[in-house]
This record gives C-alpha cells, sequence and structure tokens, in this order.
C-alpha cells in the first residue's frame, strides 16, 4: 500500500506564497513571509486548543501535514483577517455564533483526526470543544430557538381567551396573571437550583484545590483548570442533590411557624379592639 504524501509546513506555505503571484526569486521575501504565516497558523489552532506539537514530525521540529490537512490549513490561514478568526484569535467565542463556529471546529477536528486516533483524539477534540464552550453555545441557541419560542407560541396562543364568551373579563385576567406567575415562579425555582449547584460546585473545588495542594506535585492554576473537569461529580447528580435541597427548602419555609407577636403589639391589637368595642356602644 502506497504511503500517502505528507508534507512539511515550509512547503504549503511555499504554495500559498506562490499562488500569490511570487516567485521563487522572492526568497528573502518568503522567509519573513513563511515566519508570519507560521506564527498566525501556531496562534489559530492554539486559540483553539490544539497544541501545536499535535501536527509535528516524531522529532518534535518540523511540522508534517497530510494531504488532507494542507487543505484545511490554507483553509485556515486564508480566514486569518476575518471577523470571525479575530474573534477566535482573541478567544471572544461569546461573540461568535454557532453557525461561523460549526464549520472551523469541524476543520480542527479533521485536522487534529489526521495526525491522532483513540483516546488521545477524543481528549485532545474533547479540550478543543471545552475551550470554545461550543456545547454551552450550542445549549443556549437551542433555547432560543424552541424553548423561548414555545414560551412565545404559548402567550399567543392565549389570545383567543379574549373572544371566550363563557369567561368574563375578570376570568381572562386572573388567568392570564395565573400563567405569567407560573411562569415567574419557574424561572425562579430554576434561579434557585443553579445557586445551589453553584456552591456544590464550590464545595467540591475546595476540596479538590486540599487534595491537590497536599500532594508532592506542585499545583498550579493551569493544571488546577484542566483536572477540575475531569474530578467533578456527574452533573445529574449534582442537579438532583440541588433539587432535593430546594424541595427541602420550600418545606421548611412553608413548616416554619408564625412568628409570635411582641407585648407591644399585642397591647396595641387590645387597644384598636377596645375602640372598635366603643364606637359600637350606642351613645346613651
Amino acid at each position: 500500500m502506497e504511503k500517502e504524501k505528507t508534507y512539511l509546513l515550509s512547503e504549503i506555505i511555499l504554495e500559498i506564497f506562490t499562488e500569490e503571484g511570487n516567485t521563487d526569486s522572492h526568497y528573502n521575501d518568503f522567509k519573513l513571509y513563511y515566519k508570519e504565516q507560521k506564527k498566525r497558523l501556531i496562534q489559530i489552532i492554539t486559540s483553539l486548543g490544539i497544541e501545536p506539537s499535535t501536527l509535528k514530525e516524531i522529532d518534535g521540529v518540523r511540522f508534517c501535514i497530510s494531504e488532507k490537512g494542507k487543505g484545511i490549513i490554507k483553509d485556515l490561514l486564508s480566514k486569518y483577517k476575518t471577523k470571525t478568526m479575530k474573534e477566535i484569535r482573541k478567544s471572544n467565542f461569546k461573540n461568535i455564533s454557532l453557525e461561523e463556529l460549526t464549520p472551523i471546529l469541524k476543520q480542527a477536528e479533521q485536522l487534529v483526526g489526521t495526525k491522532l486516533d483513540g483516546e488521545r483524539l477524543k481528549r485532545e477534540i474533547g479540550e478543543m470543544y471545552v475551550i470554545t464552550r461550543f456545547e454551552m453555545k450550542k445549549t443556549l441557541e437551542e433555547m432560543h430557538k424552541t424553548v423561548l419560542k414555545q414560551i412565545t407560541d404559548n402567550i399567543d396562543r392565549q389570545f383567543p381567551i379574549v373572544t371566550m364568551k363563557n369567561l368574563n373579563d375578570s376570568d381572562k385576567i386572573h388567568l392570564l396573571q395565573l400563567y405569567k406567575q407560573m411562569l415567574t415562579e419557574t424561572s425562579k425555582k430554576w434561579s434557585s437550583i443553579l445557586d445551589i449547584v453553584s456552591e456544590l460546585r464550590a464545595k467540591e473545588i475546595e476540596e479538590i484545590s486540599w487534595g491537590m495542594a497536599e500532594s508532592e506535585e506542585p499545583l498550579t492554576e493551569e493544571k488546577l483548570d484542566k483536572l477540575m473537569p475531569l474530578m467533578f461529580d456527574e452533573i445529574g447528580s449534582v442537579i438532583w442533590d440541588a433539587v432535593s435541597i430546594y424541595n427541602q427548602d420550600i418545606k421548611e419555609e412553608a413548616m416554619s411557624p408564625v412568628p409570635k407577636p411582641s407585648l407591644d403589639e399585642i397591647e396595641r391589637v387590645m387597644k384598636i379592639i377596645e375602640e372598635m368595642e366603643l364606637e359600637r356602644k350606642p351613645n346613651k
């Protein structure tokens, strides 16, 4: 079986150089051009969470790229000055839409796939998706497209209530207010559970930090950021715990006794009652 052709990064950049109308006679110009393009490529891939060493040869010095990888690198470099790539280079992923980010991530995933396989490939791709917060962005955009749209559509569907003849205006107003209240309470409940989950995670971070601080290996902020997500409890169990805590808090709040009135409050109430009794007595 014929071995797949590979390219050095200098060969790929020389190809771009000549495609832009330059010739080999501009050797000194190419040396500067090569350094700049290499710098740009490293900036792009590191922003996406790819270690440059992933694309290098066994000697760890030269970049060694497949035919498929060559096309991806040329395309990524051609987008270097685009608005989307500028945001990626600054790691401002929140400013990039899912539609803009997805094809670039797919290219980066394919590029890594030309060099790695198995668990290492999964780990590299996983880190890339964490750094770009792709799943978070995807979930938020899905909420806007489905959940929030569904709420809006539900509100719009309530308008026929206006023409219901078996309900008077007071009925309609109170039913619409009930719907509004239910939405508000659900939102408040979610916010409370969010706060509890955050507190539970904070406790985990504190425990992990103490455990790592006691180990022989030096603890760095970078190491902590990478290891913590791997050491966290499964989010499903954390949310379950948070919901249980929330329900228990609500139950305790509902069962809490009414505060006993003070003596001053009792005296004021008794005085009001006496005054009301006097007013009721007929004048003699």
